[in-house]
Parts: structure tokens; C-alpha cells; sequence
């Protein structure tokens, strides 16, 4: 039997891996740590585990699976758009941008998510994004391995259906682009903006039903033009801006009083931004 110690030691060295797959599962910061907390507490008391990794992996995905299953209910009566919480990141030097945080962190890809069942979300992300083998994932979800492939083909069909988002674009063409995009719509300089746009750009927004937000996503260079240019004119000289990263993604926190009101992650593919996705509910900012 393993000492306290050594018990402690060896769940701080999974905790990373732990906390990327509780969020990458429900997109909400505080109940990825409160699964986390959940996981250790179970983790001091267990016995005779014989494969640490296996037994973490799979409490955690389980409780997730437990959860999305229980808040299904209140994510159907959702008002407007759902999206993730985001997570103000540093990916040039965290080094979780290059493991289990990199691009699968990004709130387009986790957006997708929404669109599997808790048990295909569980089985996607085990095998796409941390490379286990289709007889862990039984392991972890209680079928069978044949079974794990079948449901990994599905979602893989399904968010490929859905036009997932392409992670082609280095470090330095994001952050060039999300300055120059800044400063565009700082100046009010819309022809520049509409430079960096994509033909098919389109914007989701989240407000919960608790702010202002566009219910339906929308889609064209001049319908988000003529929206930025609404932001410009309403908010700029009362907001403060700042560019971060959210998820490993560029993106601009708009606050107030020292408070964020609204968070922007800027999707961008081939050069050109891609998908902007807002985040305005409250609940959602508490911690950015």
C-alpha cells in the first residue's frame, strides 16, 4: 500500500490531465475543478488500485458523464446560444499548450462538443485528443472495445459534419492578426477590418438569458461588419479592451470598472478569422 505522501504526489502529476479532460467534457471551469477535488478525495480513500492512471481517468470521466447527464435538462432550456466558459491562457509559454490544453481547448472546438452524447464525448476525447487505445476507453466507459470504435466513428462523423474547426495557423500569424484586428476596430477602421474577415465569418453569442445577446448565430462579412460597427459606436469609449488569449486562442476582454462584461475568442483559419464566438452571460466571466 502506498504511503499518503507518494499518494499525494502521484494525483498532483495527473491533475493537469485530469482538470483538461473534467473541462474538455463540460465546458465550465468551476465544475471541472469541483470533479477534480471530487476525483482526489476518492482517490485517498481507494484500495488496492492497480493502475492509478486507468482509475483517475476513469472516476473523472465518470462523474462528467454523471453530470452532463443530469444537467441536460437545464443545457435544452438554455436561452440563445450555449458556449464554454473561457479560460484566459498564455499558450507561449504554458506548457499545457502542448499537451492536453493545446488546441482542443479552444471554445470552436468544445462548441462542437455540445453536439455528442456525454458517453461519445467521453470516447472522442479519450481517444482523439489523449491517444488512449480503444481498450482503456472500455476500460474507462464500461463497453466494449469494438463498441469504443463504432462510437468513435460516429462522433468523429458527426463533428465533421458540423465543419470542425481547423487548427492550421501558427503562434505568430494569430497574434499578428488579433492586433491588427484590435486596432481595426479600436480606430473605427472598417475597411481593415473586413480585410481580415473570412467570406463565411460567423458569430456566436452567448448571454444566457441574463444580457442582451443574438440568440442565433450569424453568418457574412457585412452582417459582423455592420456589428462590430455597432459595438464601436455603444461600447468603445466605455469599455475598456484588452487582448489576451482565451483557451489558447486570441482573443479581447471588454471591462468595466475592473470587471469583465464580455469576452471574444477569435477562431482563425487560413489567415482570416474564421468564427467569433462572445461570451456575455455573467456567470460565465466571474473568474476572467
Amino acid at each position: 500500500m502506498m504511503d499518503r505522501q507518494h499518494r499525494i504526489d502521484l494525483f498532483e502529476e495527473y491533475r493537469p490531465r485530469l482538470f483538461a479532460l473534467a473541462y474538455q467534457m463540460l465546458g465550465l471551469q468551476t465544475e471541472a475543478q469541483d470533479v477534480v477535488q471530487e476525483v482526489y478525495i476518492r482517490w485517498q480513500k481507494a484500495e488496492k488500485v492497480q493502475s492509478p492512471g486507468a482509475y483517475l481517468t476513469r472516476t473523472t470521466t465518470n462523474l462528467c458523464i454523471d453530470m452532463l447527464r443530469s444537467a441536460l435538462k437545464k443545457r435544452q432550456e438554455y436561452v440563445g446560444i450555449w458556449l464554454p466558459e473561457p479560460i484566459e491562457t498564455s499558450p507561449a509559454n504554458d506548457p499545457a499548450y502542448t499537451t492536453e490544453l493545446a488546441d482542443s481547448l479552444s471554445l470552436a472546438f468544445l462548441r462542437l462538443l455540445e453536439t455528442l452524447t456525454p458517453t461519445e464525448r467521453a470516447v472522442f476525447l479519450l481517444r482523439e485528443v489523449f491517444a488512449a487505445d480503444y481498450d482503456e476507453i472500455a476500460g474507462v466507459v464500461g463497453r466494449t472495445a469494438t463498441n469504443c470504435r463504432q462510437i468513435a466513428h460516429r462522433a468523429r462523423q458527426r463533428i465533421q459534419t458540423d465543419s470542425p474547426p481547423r487548427f492550421d495557423t501558427s503562434l505568430e500569424v494569430r497574434d499578428k492578426l488579433m492586433n491588427q484586428f484590435c486596432d481595426a476596430v479600436r480606430s473605427g477602421d472598417f475597411d481593415q477590418v473586413k480585410a481580415l474577415l473570412a467570406q463565411d465569418i460567423t458569430v456566436y453569442s452567448d448571454g444566457g438569458g441574463k444580457v442582451a445577446a443574438a440568440r442565433r448565430s450569424f453568418t457574412g462579412i457585412e452582417k459582423v461588419s455592420n456589428f462590430l460597427q455597432g459595438v464601436h459606436r455603444k461600447y468603445m469609449a466605455a469599455f475598456e479592451m484588452r487582448e489576451v488569449w482565451l483557451n489558447n486562442e486570441p482573443g479581447i476582454i471588454f471591462s468595466q470598472d475592473g470587471k469583465a462584461q464580455a469576452a471574444w475568442s477569435i477562431h482563425i483559419e487560413n489567415g482570416k478569422i474564421k468564427n467569433l464566438l462572445i461570451v456575455l452571460n455573467p456567470d460565465k466571466l466571474e473568474k476572467l
